[in-house]
């Protein structure tokens, strides 16, 4: 049970380290675009609308400098349909252990109006679909930085298609090796 809840710890770890990752990627990104103000807007509401996402972000601070979530794991198995064994895993934080070890700030209090043995999977999920909204926003900002570049390159594709039609026409980079042709 110990190496399946160190497994499991470690997991969330890299799952929380590819989201501070992402967000900060993207906050660089847009930097220089036009978005930040609405990348910003955007993380914010879901900092301020919803507690999963406030937990994850503190929490990824929480195991990266403290480490391991302290808690419980329960496996248990029972025969499920056509003789297939169906594997229940229950993956608990101690919220009260989570709180006496970390500066929460503003999270604190909804940290402490939580169960005292909060089940990990449900907040998971809030906190995914979170990041699935910013996903899908942060994709509409893709296609509009695209959607200039896209428009120059259908242009060079008709402009080569009238010119020769029924060609297919391939835009690339053609170099030169010094004293070599590629």
């Amino acid at each position: 049970m110990e190496e399946a809840f160190q497994e499991m710890n470690r997991l969330l770890l890299n799952y929380l380290a590819s989201f501070k990752t992402f967000i900060d990627h993207l906050t660089n990104r847009y930097k220089s675009q036009s978005f930040l103000d609405d990348f910003n807007r955007l993380t914010a509401d879901c900092y301020d609308g919803n507690f999963p996402y406030r937990f994850f972000s503190k929490l990824r601070n929480y195991v990266q400098h403290c480490g391991l979530l302290p808690g419980s794991i329960e496996i248990s198995e029972y025969p499920g349909q056509n003789g297939n064994v169906v594997i229940k895993v229950l993956f608990r934080m101690d919220r009260d252990s989570l709180i006496s070890s970390f500066k929460w700030g503003a999270v604190r209090a909804d940290l402490q109006s939580q169960p005292q043995n909060m089940e990990l999977l449900p907040y998971l999920n809030g906190f995914h679909s979170q990041i699935q909204l910013i996903y899908s926003v942060v994709s509409t900002f893709e296609i509009s930085l695209m959607k200039d570049s896209w428009q120059v390159i259908d242009g060079l594709v008709h402009e080569a298609q009238d010119k020769y039609p029924g060609s297919r026409p391939f835009i690339g980079r053609y170099e030169e090796a010094e004293g070599q042709r590629k």
